[in-house]
């Protein structure tokens, strides 16, 4: 995005699936650029508003939001559609309505993510494709060993093992020297809040001495500050829903424990209401996740699922679009004077 507002005069709009990304990148660009939020670089999210001149962060239905009872975005020469792969329905609202703009000149759009169904997006919006992975993954007599061009994360498969005997296998390779283990913070991923409670319990009777870092939706701006800066020179860990998954660096994360499960909305139409349910998380998501422990050095990953299950597993996760309510889409649509059905839709 830096670049971006240095290659075009007017704005640049960044859209982020989730409110924490939004936020944390809006603070982290700002500051590389020696600022404050919202002086060039800003964010704009459900009832918080500190919007950039230049560069502005938003949550999909933020932006949707902007262009109520308009079509154009005046001032605006690109938007960043970014982590397209989470496909939650307001950002394929989005890009449905971008592309539209797109064809009629008026705009440039840019589709990110680093596990992307590249060129199927690339000829929907009839755009170029470019890929930058540097990414490959090799065999190992454990697991899988995956290099992204700067460093090597040890992906381990462990189906029969819960949290605290991963715990506990960490601190003996550390005291054994394993040269993969060198010591380091913990990125544990949990399906919800409730889960994460839990998980807090079982760090506490594992390791007394470590931080303990929430990371969910429902963070307040300080826990989330919080589990972005962990302390130096103390262990510590951090327990998040896939909240953490993309879009987020925490520094010095050398583990990262996956339980392969997360929770989304399924609409049922058989009791008319949609409801969260937990379903394994798909490859393109798991890898996702093992990314976070090779962002600052290389890393290792818990994957407390086996490898035959892994190759079972989608390679994308389903489209919001496809398996929930649309009521709430559509009225936002209606309410903005777009028929859902005049829109070319991706799915």
């Amino acid at each position: 995005p830096l670049a971006l507002i240095r290659e075009y005069e007017g704005q640049v709009i960044v859209t982020e699936p989730r409110r924490v990304a939004a936020l944390s990148l809006a603070h982290f660009l700002a500051a590389r650029l020696g600022q404050k939020v919202g002086h060039e670089v800003g964010f704009q999210v459900r009832f918080e508003r500190w919007p950039g001149t230049r560069l502005t962060f938003m949550t999909p239905g933020v932006f949707l939001a902007h262009l109520r009872m308009r079509r154009e975005i005046p001032g605006v020469d690109v938007v960043v559609v970014d982590e397209f792969h989470e496909r939650d329905a307001l950002t394929d609202a989005v890009l449905a309505l971008l592309r539209e703009q797109r064809r009629q000149g008026r705009l440039r759009v840019v589709v990110m993510s680093a596990t992307l169904e590249a060129s199927r997006v690339a000829s929907y919006l009839d755009a170029i494709h470019i890929d930058f992975g540097a990414s490959s993954v090799r065999e190992s007599p454990d697991g899988e060993v995956l290099n992204n061009g700067r460093y090597e994360v040890h992906i381990l498969y462990r189906p029969n093992a819960d949290l605290p005997q991963i715990l506990r296998e960490i601190s003996e390779k550390e005291e054994k020297k394993d040269p993969r283990f060198p010591g380091g913070g913990t990125l544990v991923f949990l399906p919800g809040k409730r889960e994460i409670e839990e998980a807090a319990r079982q760090v506490r009777a594992a390791w007394p001495e470590a931080v303990i870092l929430p990371l969910h939706s429902e963070c307040s701006e300080e826990e989330i500050r919080a589990a972005l800066n962990p302390p130096q020179g103390r262990r510590w860990v951090v327990l998040a829903t896939n909240v953490a998954e993309t879009s987020l660096t925490i520094p010095d994360v050398r583990y990262v424990v996956d339980t392969g499960v997360e929770k989304v909305q399924v609409w049922d139409p058989r009791t008319g209401a949609g409801s969260l349910r937990p379903v394994p998380i798909s490859r393109s998501s798991a890898a996702q996740r093992a990314g976070r422990a090779g962002r600052t050095g290389p890393g290792v990953v818990f994957r407390m699922w086996s490898r035959e299950d892994h190759a079972r597993r989608p390679e994308f996760r389903p489209p919001e679009i496809l398996r929930e309510d649309l009521g709430h889409l559509t009225l936002q649509l209606l309410d903005m004077g777009i028929r859902p059905s005049s829109l070319e839709w991706l799915d």
